[in-house]
């Protein structure tokens, strides 16, 4: 009887010591993993600010020079559709990455405050956007609105009367003070750029496939 209480004492501990084996194996798997995500997620974001400070001077011309690519654009439309889906699907894709960075940094290093809707105006298209009012750390007032707001269809017919004087926690730049986004709207601003992301790519993929001669454009 002895004997064999020793044999289970034996078989018990050796069950024990291979749970806790395969336990901190698992925990070592498992925080290898996490490294590897971690690792993956900061050359991605790495990546992305390389080509967003590459691309940010060209922002600028793309600002100052925007007619200027409309016309090539309509040009190559008659020309080679193929290149003027490049130049569209490259114009939004770009802009959608500086407007991704932008909304990333203001959210993680801007300073959120109170600011009061003060009214509604509408942009060329019949969009409305609001123009709201605020007061920095440094006393300064300003009336601004969002830097970037991804309105609806919906708000071409909507008033906003019930919106007017109400007030909402907003975050500026601090360096740039004027530039403002609505806190409540960062989620459907991150969707938004993913769907003019995915529009960018999806043009320049067509453009692509065309000119390799997979697909043909005709317009």
């Amino acid at each position: 009887m002895i004997f064999i209480k020793v044999i289970k004492n034996v078989f018990d501990n050796l069950r024990y010591d291979l749970r806790n084996t395969k336990y901190e194996v698992e925990i070592r798997e498992k925080k290898k993993k996490e490294e590897r995500i971690q690792k993956i997620e900061y050359r991605f974001w790495g990546f992305i600010f390389y080509i967003w400070e590459i691309e940010k001077k060209k922002m600028k011309y793309l600002d100052k020079y925007w007619n200027y690519y409309i016309v090539t654009f309509v040009i190559f439309m008659f020309v080679k559709p193929a290149l003027s889906f490049l130049i569209l699907g490259l114009l939004i894709f770009l802009k959608s990455i500086d407007y991704f960075i932008f909304l990333k940094n203001i959210k993680k290093n801007g300073i959120y405050t109170e600011g009061k809707i003060i009214s509604y105006e509408a942009d060329s298209d019949g969009h409305k956007q609001p123009y709201i009012e605020y007061k920095t750390k440094k006393g300064e007032v300003f009336k601004e609105k969002p830097f970037y707001y991804a309105s609806t269809d919906l708000s071409i017919f909507k008033t906003y009367n019930d919106k007017i004087n109400q007030i909402i926690l907003i975050i500026y730049d601090k360096n740039i003070p004027n530039r403002i986004i609505m806190e409540s709207e960062t989620n459907f601003n991150n969707f938004s750029l993913i769907f003019m992301f995915l529009i960018g790519f999806l043009f320049c993929l067509i453009s692509v496939l065309s000119l390799l001669g997979y697909i043909e454009i005709n317009l």
